[in-house]
């Protein structure tokens, strides 16, 4: 009897040992750029990656197979700024890929190199015609305009002129909106950040809603890669960092919750 009970909780003990090993992680793929996931009709997922110096944004399937290459008009001197609403019959009928990008130039206004970002969005499809073009335009959010109606807010900011002039213009639907991409008011906020180009502090002014404790500021560089993060809580509504030591170019920098929900893509220049 006791050679047998041995058996067996040797046969346990390895069975065991196997659940464990196969409830590994491992890694599955890896991109050189800031990958995520989108929904792009009623039964479709796929992912999608924002090349900045190429100005593509690629989708791919699950299996991470290409899907499509989108190019992305940016005018020289202009950098893609970010890429939003991937979508198939969101923004029209037709089977074609939809997306929303922006992109930005930093204007001087004098010889010692002050001047403002100037940003631009534009809602395009996969074979690039423009449906929409927004001048100004940086933030861009799908809101519930009332019950089941949603609305696209294009929000736009002229810079050039103080105080700055802002707008804001709001587009009927006319397909059929994800709910993963619905904006609501009680979202957490990563607001651009002061002074923009820095050179030996920055600040990133954040706010947490009454239902997020605490959050983490990530900082991505142009190929997506982390090179940095902070735990923030609600005690404060700005993160002070310094920044001589780090690489001259631009950086992307987001906030993420204890839902581990990311807020809208901002970015900083160090010079």
């Amino acid at each position: 009897m006791h050679t047998i009970m041995k058996s067996i909780l040797a046969t346990i003990a390895i069975l065991t040992l196997s659940m464990v090993t196969q409830a590994q992680l491992t890694l599955e793929k890896h991109y050189d750029y800031s990958a995520n996931t989108v929904k792009i009709n009623n039964t479709d997922y796929k992912l999608y990656i924002m090349d900045v110096p190429n100005s593509q944004c690629r989708i791919y399937n699950p299996d991470h197979s290409l899907y499509k290459t989108i190019n992305l008009p940016v005018p020289a001197n202009s950098y893609l700024y970010d890429i939003k609403f991937v979508s198939q019959n969101m923004f029209n009928s037709d089977t074609k890929i939809e997306l929303l990008y922006t992109y930005y130039a930093y204007i001087t206004t004098d010889t010692a190199g002050n001047g403002y970002y100037e940003y631009n969005t534009k809602i395009i499809n996969e074979s690039g015609t423009v449906l929409v073009s927004a001048p100004k335009v940086v933030y861009s959010y799908i809101k519930e305009h009332s019950a089941g109606v949603y609305k696209l807010y294009l929000y736009s900011t002229d810079y050039s002129s103080w105080p700055y002039k802002v707008g804001t213009d709001i587009y009927n639907i006319p397909g059929t909106v994800q709910t993963s991409v619905i904006t609501t008011s009680a979202d957490n906020a990563i607001k651009p950040a002061f002074p923009n180009p820095a050179t030996s502090l920055v600040t990133l002014p954040y706010a947490l809603n009454h239902g997020s404790t605490k959050g983490i500021i990530k900082i991505l560089d142009t190929k997506g890669n982390e090179v940095a993060q902070y735990t923030v809580d609600n005690a404060f509504n700005n993160l002070i960092i310094p920044v001589e030591t780090m690489p001259k170019g631009t950086y992307f920098y987001y906030l993420e919750t204890e839902n581990h929900l990311r807020n809208t893509v901002q970015k900083f220049i160090i010079n």
